[in-house]
């Protein structure tokens, strides 16, 4: 039989079969272009083209070819239909990747792969302990790096760039300023010879060249009496970087021909402000005893510890030095030579 029917012209309004065979000749068509059958259920179709106006399937979908569609392909999400690509919502399936892995392709048997790095569900980039590279950097809020970060060209910040933990680090904040904390901080010293040393006072040191070079000295007699101790004086500014939270130190480097017994000295300075008085009496006076050198004419420093901190608005500090001669633990009976002062403070910043 030819034909049942004609084009548009059904012989028979339903057609119930459990098999359909085009024959074993040639192959045929179910339908056409132009006069295609309405709706078909099958449990499988197996064909090497399928052209059709919508397929609905509960299972999946397989081909070892190409899908093309002139629509929309549509996936449900187990609450509704989403058209792929152009979705608001999520695709949901087993889990096949690990939760918050960016794939990435394998260019091998697997095709698609879980890579280190992470996007958590607000969007923060996790490198987990792999290497970021890229030409270019940009970050809309905060970066941070747990490793090492090498740079071959610039870095440009807009907000503040910090580097370290919370107690130790160094920082640039959004206009620029440099900012070290904790063991980020530095040590710093300014030093005065004695040639930058005036002693105006009542009882002066007297002022002499020493050695070979003959570089200037203050010579510290061995007075018996109180009233007889010498002093020398000084005023020095107060560095822009210095960290005001941290208390400075003031060192004196001096030398004695004796090569044994112990110096004390007397520190006793003023801190000042803009419109202070600079007369005013000593704000606290501190003392220090050191040993001699055990080589003749030998360098040695005692340190003035203990100093207040400045206040945000001084500006200089005021100091006087005294050999406490008179006092039973100076035991070098001879001359003390003091050859500069160092103030050795802490700084925080670049400038002010």
């Amino acid at each position: 039989m030819a034909g049942c029917g004609a084009p548009g012209d059904p012989i028979v309004d339903n057609l119930y079969t459990q098999n359909v065979y085009p024959g074993t000749a040639s192959t045929y068509s179910i339908g056409s272009e132009d006069y295609p059958y309405l709706e078909g259920w099958f449990d499988a179709v197996n064909t090497d083209n399928l052209t059709a106006g919508g397929i609905f399937s509960d299972g999946g979908i397989f081909s070892e070819g190409d899908i093309y569609s002139e629509g929309t392909i549509y996936i449900w999400d187990g609450a509704a239909w989403q058209p792929v690509g152009f979705s608001t919502g999520n695709v949901t399936a087993a889990a096949m990747l690990t939760d918050h892995a960016i794939i990435r392709g394998d260019g091998g048997g697997y095709g698609v792969q879980d890579s280190g790095p992470t996007i958590d569900d607000v969007g923060a980039l996790d490198m987990n302990g792999s290497d970021f590279r890229g030409e270019d950097i940009y970050a809309g809020n905060s970066l941070y790096v747990t490793n090492d970060l090498e740079v071959i060209d610039d870095v440009e910040v807009g907000g503040s760039l910090h580097a370290g933990n919370a107690i130790n680090y160094t920082s640039f904040d959004d206009n620029g300023v440099l900012t070290m904390a904790g063991s980020a901080r530095t040590i710093n010293a300014i030093w005065v010879d004695a040639g930058g040393i005036k002693a105006p006072g009542s009882k002066p040191a007297l002022a002499v060249k020493h050695g070979t070079l003959e570089t200037p000295a203050w010579e510290f007699d061995n007075q018996a009496l109180a009233d007889n101790q010498e002093t020398i004086s000084f005023s020095m500014r107060i560095p822009e970087r210095m960290d005001r939270s941290v208390a400075p130190n003031i060192t004196i480097g001096w030398s004695s021909t004796t090569n044994a017994g112990n110096a004390k000295w007397q520190l006793e300075y003023l801190w000042t402000s803009l419109n202070e008085d600079t007369t005013a009496a000593a704000q606290e006076t501190l003392t220090v005893i050191t040993a001699a050198s055990g080589t003749a004419e030998g360098l040695v420093a005692s340190i003035f510890t203990g100093i207040d901190v400045p206040s945000d608005i001084d500006i200089c500090v005021h100091c006087r030095i005294t050999r406490l001669s008179a006092d039973g633990a100076d035991t070098i009976a001879d001359t003390l030579e003091l050859h500069g002062i160092c103030l050795i403070w802490t700084s925080n910043k670049l400038g002010s």
